[in-house]
């Protein structure tokens, strides 16, 4: 065979088994597991030594930067391979480790808040930036936007003082933000106003218009027209106290809807004297065992409604409470106040379900059939009054 040739494949060869030996040599990297140390001291588990020496370096300049001068020096790295199934430490862990292995002191500054220890960093201006995150942090959980902040104050007993400490002591800015959110004692202890700029759109509600109509009685209504809400824009300035709504200032306003009315007409006809049955029985079911009208000697006011005692009592009509409370010969007494000067009562209630001023509606439980004041055994005892003049209930009540 030709030397040259012979050559020629010698050389070929040698550059495969290089090539084969570089791809066994990455791959072995690849697969493996290594601890990693920085001056003898275990960092981490790595699978990638670049990576780790990458990080050290970036680790390294970063300290210098805050500290402002090149103090951190290079410290002996190396690597061991190991069998263990251990799991890569993150980057976070690897940096962290980094650090705790500098004991290099440094004067540096310690936060406290409201005599609680919140960390260190290396500067003030750190420390304000730490503030400022916090303040960010804030805003954003209350869903503020920044850009629409005007004023920010936060009131705690804030103090730095100066200290030397080592280098592996000394916390990053979202450390201390994470202490002060994260301890009630201090976070609880700060009392923070914010002055926002909202701009929004607000609904205006319709109002209602009343018209009387003589040709219904009092106590009915009808809707004739409904109402549409309208719509403004509103700029204002809002004070926020620890998150809640201390002032709003309203700088302007804008109607970009008007808002129509609701029209509702009520009726004016007294239905006193129309033989118009207008009350609702104010008990379920029962009978009337004692008639309005003369009865022993003198006047019965009302009418007596069998019932057993616990039996709710309803209010008869739209009205208000005018009288709730113990009345003698009543027992425990209700009076309601209604359009017109008319009035229901209701007497010898075993307990009481509502209070003086109380707006009720027609079929509202007002209280409880009872036996108490003058009274031979549980019923209710109900009234009519127009004026003050008591009326005959019986034609008024609505059939059940």
């Amino acid at each position: 065979m030709d030397t040259r040739k012979t050559r020629k494949i010698k050389f070929i060869i040698c550059i495969i088994l290089l090539l084969n030996s570089i791809n066994l040599v990455v791959n072995a990297d690849t697969n493996r597991i290594y601890e990693a140390y920085v001056d003898n001291r275990l960092i981490g588990y790595i699978d990638n030594k670049n990576t780790f020496r990458n990080t050290y370096k970036d680790t390294k300049e970063e300290l210098n930067n805050r500290i402002g001068s090149k103090c951190i020096r290079d410290k002996k790295i190396k690597f061991k391979s190991t069998d263990l199934k251990s799991e890569i430490s993150t980057k976070e862990e690897i940096e962290s480790n980094i650090i705790k292995t500098i004991d290099t002191e440094v004067n540096a500054q310690t936060i406290n808040i409201n005599d609680k220890n919140c960390g260190t960093l290396f500067n003030k201006n750190e420390v304000n930036e730490a503030i400022k995150k916090f303040t960010n942090e804030y805003l954003k959980n209350m869903n503020i936007n920044i850009d629409n902040v005007l004023e920010v104050s936060i009131d705690s007993d804030f103090k730095t003082s100066e200290e030397k400490v080592p280098i592996s002591q000394i916390n990053n800015i979202n450390q201390i933000v994470d202490n002060i959110n994260n301890d009630p004692n201090i976070k609880d202890n700060i009392n923070i106003d914010v002055k926002v700029k909202e701009d929004k759109e607000v609904s205006i509600e319709p109002q209602t218009t009343i018209k009387q109509d003589e040709s219904m009685y009092v106590g009915e209504s009808k809707i004739i027209e409904d109402g549409e809400s309208g719509s403004k824009h509103v700029l204002s300035e809002v004070i926020y106290h620890n998150g809640n709504k201390l002032k709003e200032n309203i700088i302007s306003e804008d109607i970009l809807k008007n808002a129509k009315d609701r029209v509702e007409c009520i009726g004016t006809k007294s239905p006193i004297g129309s033989n118009t049955a207008f009350l609702q029985a104010p008990t379920r079911g029962g009978w009337i065992t004692s008639k309005f009208g003369a009865r022993w000697g003198r006047n019965h006011n009302g009418i007596d409604i069998a019932g057993n005692t616990g039996d709710p009592v309803t209010a008869a009509y739209d009205g208000t409470i005018q009288e709730a409370g113990q009345v003698s010969g009543y027992g425990n007494m209700i009076k309601i106040k209604h359009q017109d000067n008319i009035e229901t009562i209701y007497g010898h209630l075993s307990s009481i379900k509502v209070k003086k001023g109380q707006k009720v509606k027609k079929g509202d439980i007002i209280g409880c059939v009872g036996s108490t004041g003058r009274s031979t055994g549980p019923h209710l005892h109900f009234e009519l009054r127009s004026k003050g003049k008591p009326i005959n209930p019986e034609g008024y009540i609505l059939n059940n």
